[in-house]
């Protein structure tokens, strides 16, 4: 018997989920978010994302293109912190996907 071939079918967060992740990281950006909301809005996409058939890899390709197109001219404009911030959120995505598993 041959190995049936592995499906190559890439999901995608729902808009209003897009839309939910955009909103918190230009939060986070701007320092206008605590990092207990970060936490919660992050973790709440991320488990969405497990339970609809997401891979964890295509989640944090997904934050990070949302992360991408946030505004250059926000207030945080220093590489180095948006570096950071991008990175802390990539762990919280990370942390929450796996989480209860």
């Amino acid at each position: 018997m041959q190995n049936e071939p592995e499906s190559h079918t890439r999901h995608h967060l729902s808009a209003e989920r897009l839309q939910e992740l955009g909103s918190i990281a230009r939060g986070y950006l701007s320092e206008q978010i605590t990092e207990d909301e970060l936490e919660r809005v992050v973790t709440a996409v991320s488990r969405h994302a497990r339970e609809t058939g997401m891979k964890a890899e295509e989640l944090i390709v997904t934050c990070k293109e949302v992360w991408r197109a946030l505004p250059a001219d926000s207030h945080a404009t220093e590489r180095t912190t948006r570096s950071k911030k991008l990175e802390r959120i990539v762990q919280i995505c990370i942390e929450g996907y796996f989480a209860d598993r």
